[in-house]
């Protein structure tokens, strides 16, 4: 039902598009947005996310209920970060980060989805690591693309 709403939507023009951008405050204020669209019945027909809203973002996409998410983003303070990704450092070639660790706690919401599978459109933002130009991902594994965009 959802699907036919969304298309209904695109069909009339009038379509909500919803973008979430870095840094883990402004992961915790999307939060927010996310629990007021959803009290107030307005569907998003579409996500996109970078860096910390690129997790936030493919979760919401995936289908996670706003207060979920935010249980999610509780669990990733400055301890977490020490605790978890401090010791994954690694030799910069692709980010400070292996990111093994990262992977894990992504694949432990998204498991092994790719981006068809998704309830809502997904897309994520990550940058080439040569050249610093953008690079939108919309195909292949999700938990693998949300790392690239969370890459450190």
């Amino acid at each position: 039902m959802k699907a036919f709403g969304r298309l209904a939507r695109r069909i009339g023009g009038v379509q909500v598009g919803l973008a979430l951008g870095t840094g883990a405050a402004l992961g915790h204020a999307t939060i927010g947005v996310l629990k007021v669209l959803k009290r107030e019945g307005i569907p998003v027909d579409m996500v996109a996310g970078t860096s910390m809203g690129s997790l936030i973002a493919g979760c919401y996409a995936a289908g996670y209920e706003p207060e979920e998410i935010e249980e999610l983003a509780l669990r990733i303070d400055q301890s977490w970060v020490y605790e978890n990704l401090f010791w994954d450092l690694t030799i910069p070639r692709s980010g400070l980060f292996a990111g093994d660790t990262l992977l894990r706690f992504i694949r432990s919401y998204m498991g092994s989805r790719e981006f068809v599978d998704m309830e809502i459109p997904f897309a994520c933002v990550a940058a080439d690591i040569e050249t610093g130009e953008e690079v939108v991902l919309r195909q292949g594994r999700v938990a693998e693309a949300i790392r690239a965009s969370c890459g450190l």
